[in-house]
């Protein structure tokens, strides 16, 4: 067998630090929004806002700029405050709900659709149309 790719002798070098992380979070009980959340979302207020907003200033001028935030754990507070008109998320599939997200955002809010009725469903399902 040729190796293409040892992830596992890559990886070895962080291993440490990985089981440390586990196991504080293990330790913790807090497997969601607990203080690594909160330690990572700090971090990215100090280091990836500053990215973000640099990546939006072109668009300073459009007419509507929208934003769309992947994923199944968006941290939705964090850009709540970023320039522009209009947030799209997953709603259906993570938090907040788009009525919480009204509350929390200033602008447009967007979604209302699951992602695998966007590709499964027939034309009146993603419509609303079919009662699903």
């Amino acid at each position: 067998m040729i190796k293409f790719l040892d992830l596992k002798k890559i990886n070895d070098h962080y291993e440490p630090g990985i089981s440390e992380a586990i196991s504080r979070v293990l330790s913790s009980g807090w497997y969601l929004l607990g203080n690594e959340v909160k330690a990572f979302e700090q971090e990215y207020r100090e280091f990836g806002t500053a990215y973000d907003l640099q990546v939006l200033e072109p668009a300073a001028s459009f007419w509507v700029k929208m934003l769309h935030l992947h994923g199944s754990q968006v941290m939705f507070d964090l850009v709540a405050d970023y320039p522009v008109d209009i947030i799209n998320w997953h709603d259906r599939e993570t938090f907040p709900s788009l009525s919480l997200g009204l509350t929390r955002f200033p602008g447009l809010v967007c979604g209302g659709v699951s992602q695998e009725t966007l590709v499964y469903g027939t034309p009146d399902q993603v419509r609303g149309r079919d009662g699903a």
